[in-house]
Order: C-alpha cells, then sequence, then structure tokens
C-alpha cells in the first residue's frame, strides 16, 4: 500500500507483476483487500486517482488475473479500521 501511495520508505520497492497471472495476498484487512483490489483494477481508472506514477508503470504492465487473500488467523483476529 506505501508503495503505490508514494511513501517514501517504499519508493524504491520495484514488484514484478509479471512473472504471472496469480498474485497471493497474505492478510484480510482492510491493507490486503486494498492491495489486492489496485492489482485487479482497470489501470485507465487508476490514472484518475493520485496513485503514482512508478504503480500505473508498473500496473499496466502486470499479467495479474487473479488474486487469492490468504487469512493468517480465524476473522475474530480480522483488523479492519472503521471510516467516520
Amino acid at each position: 500500500m506505501g508503495w503505490y501511495n508514494g511513501l517514501p520508505e517504499y519508493s524504491d520497492l520495484a514488484p514484478d507483476l509479471t512473472m504471472g497471472e496469480e498474485a497471493v495476498v497474505i492478510g484480510q484487512g482492510n491493507v490486503a483487500l486494498d492491495v489486492a483490489r489496485i492489482l485487479l483494477s482497470d489501470v485507465n481508472s487508476l490514472k484518475e486517482t493520485d496513485i503514482t506514477e512508478q504503480a500505473i508503470d508498473a500496473l499496466s504492465r502486470s499479467r495479474v488475473k487473479s488474486v487469492r487473500v490468504v487469512g493468517r488467523r480465524g476473522p475474530m483476529q480480522v483488523r479492519c479500521t472503521r471510516r467516520v
């Protein structure tokens, strides 16, 4: 999430999204679901957001067509923030 939001500490991260058609996201909270959503979103729609150009470039080359979200624990341990 920090990578596509442009946080400086993640600026050197360069995920290779061309390795295959399936990605696995570990976790089942807000961040995990947001990462899955970004990986499966249409790049043209993402261009209308404040996502970084670096991320747009990587996502435009992405071969990912499906994402598996894998929970590490049970539903009682899921962390989701409440937006007000």
